[in-house]
């Protein structure tokens, strides 16, 4: 590793060494997760006319827009489990203070591997049990590589890593801000469960996901579909009291980690409940999770009776993978807007104990929820239209006086086609003002641009500002067009359009507008599973569905299956579903997974 990241040797010296002297910072361990932001290339000290200090805090340090989204990130969702990965400097606490530098790599002249590693330990990081890096691989492959190396002990997630551009990276960003929820993209997956004493005479042993991360568990009433759904789930969010209660005597849960280098090795959770009085009855839990390719192992048991909350989901956190985890309930007409992300008794989640319960109908709630999210992007790509609009007339110069030649004219009226299509699309949904040109305004049309290198220039440097501008929007069209197909594939009589004025815009027959809470209880039903599904539910998710053919017509339920095949191929989850319709299975019989296989069919 430290050839690849410094081929000359330097002494080994702490960070702190380095940079300024500063008051003694420590991360807060409360908390389990640790944020990894990247050192921007743009710092304060080339703003013109900034005239800033020559020493500053690294959080204030760099000045790019993607480094400013990053600081805000951090700030709120892990305000004191926070660092910024530094070339120069290796990890840097937010408060320590830099001087300006000029090397923005991994290279040859970058920190040496063993001296970032040793100082992460020196500010008590490698004690984190997961560690979360902003960046995509194409333009932080590097730093990505040394945070994996760094953190060896730790679940690694990378939820940009797959980001195609700067752009579409921010717009991640920007949309997380404004719904208030971490990004989230899980390395290890469900493989596997076993289930022993279930109602006291049942085991069940289930093979998850043959293909496309689609799991169906069948069975007529009886056989604990939803039992084992709320074990699952229980699992994830350290809830114990609700796994004290649950019918069961023990369970294992089997993961394949998408790091791991070993194929056909798999780590185990194993859940054990011990009677340990009669009278009065008190059942122990024991956890022990194993990694398989070391067959570590680590161990808690929680006894019966009063405990500290804090201290056991300190516990839980070491142990429990972060598989993150959502369970779609039959009730979803309305929501408790003041609660807070899980139930009570989910040691692993956000729960406020002391929240006032105000309810509200969710489809309002998810109507006004995309019509924020859209005003955010928008507000974003305003700022790049400005700082792109002041490089303009540089770079054009630049462009014309370089070695680089602008395409051809029949490439750039190819584009400036499909420019104007995606500029069409982002009109409709509000994202852009509609755009018309004034009687003798020219439109630029094939054939009308020529071959004079200037203006190919200056039309080649529109195109590819405008396609930067796009890419903050990328990932919300995305959802919202299958949003969109999905709905109106539905719905019969009922248009659905997503725009910025009404959130959701429905027409009936494509001319009267509807509101929706005007819609039947059963349509209610699938535009808020839908947008829940499509909007928020991040990449690795285990999405645990009980019964989802309550409220769905034998026709919907037919459909089911194959929407949910297209929102896992944009959204990266896993989903598990507990049904005993034959109608909703429909021809996905082969991903069925029968619980009365075992056992008499009286039963």
């Amino acid at each position: 590793m430290r050839g690849e990241i410094s081929a000359v040797p330097r002494q080994k010296v702490p960070v702190h060494n380095l940079i300024s002297p500063q008051v003694e910072y420590r991360i807060s361990m409360s908390l389990k997760t640790l944020l990894v932001t990247p050192a921007g290339k743009e710092k304060v000290w080339d703003v013109p006319g900034r005239n800033p200090p020559d020493v500053v805090k690294a959080a204030d340090a760099f000045t790019g827009r993607f480094a400013r989204r990053c600081a805000q990130y951090a700030r709120i969702h892990y305000p004191k489990d926070w660092v910024i990965l530094s070339p120069n400097f290796g990890y840097l606490l937010p408060d320590n203070e830099v001087r300006n530098y000029r090397n923005d790599t991994f290279g040859e002249y970058s920190l040496e591997f063993d001296t970032i590693r040793e100082n992460a330990e020196y500010d008590g990081l490698l004690g984190y049990d997961s560690v979360i890096f902003l960046g995509n691989q194409e333009d932080y492959g590097k730093y990505i590589d040394i945070v994996r190396q760094t953190f060896t002990g730790s679940w690694v997630e990378v939820p940009l890593e797959h980001a195609a551009s700067g752009g579409e990276m921010l717009g991640h960003l920007v949309d997380s801000i404004t719904r208030g929820t971490p990004l989230r993209s899980n390395i290890i997956h469900l493989f596997r469960v076993r289930v022993e004493g279930l109602f006291g005479e049942m085991n069940h042993d289930i093979s998850l996901f043959p293909e496309e991360s689609l799991s169906i568990i069948t069975a007529p009433n009886g056989y604990g579909k939803t039992t084992i759904l709320r074990i699952i789930r229980a699992v994830f969010v350290g809830n114990v009291d609700e796994l004290r209660t649950l019918p069961f005597n023990s369970a294992e849960l089997e993961f394949i980690r998408d790091d791991s280098t070993v194929p056909d090795v798999r780590d185990t959770l194993l859940i054990e409940k011990q009677q340990s009085s009669q009278f009065p009855l008190k059942i122990d839990i024991s956890f022990t999770y194993t990694r398989g390719t070391d067959g570590n192992k680590r161990h808690y048991v929680l006894k019966d009776g009063a405990y500290d909350s804090d201290v056991v989901s300190t516990e839980l956190a070491g142990i429990i993978p972060p598989v993150p985890v959502k369970y779609i309930s039959a009730q979803r007409l309305w929501h408790d807007r003041n609660r807070g992300k899980g139930i009570a008794g989910d040691l692993l989640g956000n729960y406020d104990r002391n929240h006032e319960a105000a309810y509200e109908l969710t489809i309002l709630a998810y109507a006004d929820d995309v019509i924020r999210r859209i005003q955010a992007l928008i507000a974003d790509y305003a700022s790049i239209a400005q700082e792109l609009d002041a490089t303009y007339p540089s770079r054009y110069l630049q462009a014309l006086t370089g070695d680089s030649q602008a395409p051809s004219a029949e490439e750039i009226e190819a584009d400036l086609i499909h420019l104007q299509k995606e500029r069409e699309s982002f009109e409709t949904l509000g994202f852009l003002p509609y755009t018309r040109l004034d009687e003798g305004d020219v439109m630029i049309t094939p054939g009308k641009i020529g071959e004079d290198p200037g203006i190919r220039t200056a039309i080649y440097l529109y195109i590819a500002d405008s396609r930067e501008k796009y890419q903050i929007f990328g990932g919300l069209k995305q959802k919202i067009d299958l949003l969109e197909k999905i709905i109106n594939g539905l719905f019969l009589n009922i248009d659905l359009t997503i725009d910025i004025e009404s959130g959701f815009l429905l027409k009936f027959m494509g001319r009267d507008p509807i509101p929706p809470e005007a819609l039947s209880s059963g349509e209610q039903n699938q535009l808020v599973m839908y947008y829940d599904l499509i909007f928020k539910t991040d990449p690795g998710t285990l999405v645990l569905i009980d019964e989802p053919e309550i409220s769905l017509h034998v026709v919907w339920q037919r459909q089911f299956l194959d929407t949910v095949l297209n929102i896992i191929a944009i959204t990266g989850s896993d989903f598990i579903l507990a049904t005993h319709s034959p109608q909703l299975i429909h021809t996905h019989w082969d991903k069925t997974i029968d619980l009365s296989g075992n056992y008499p069919d009286e039963r």
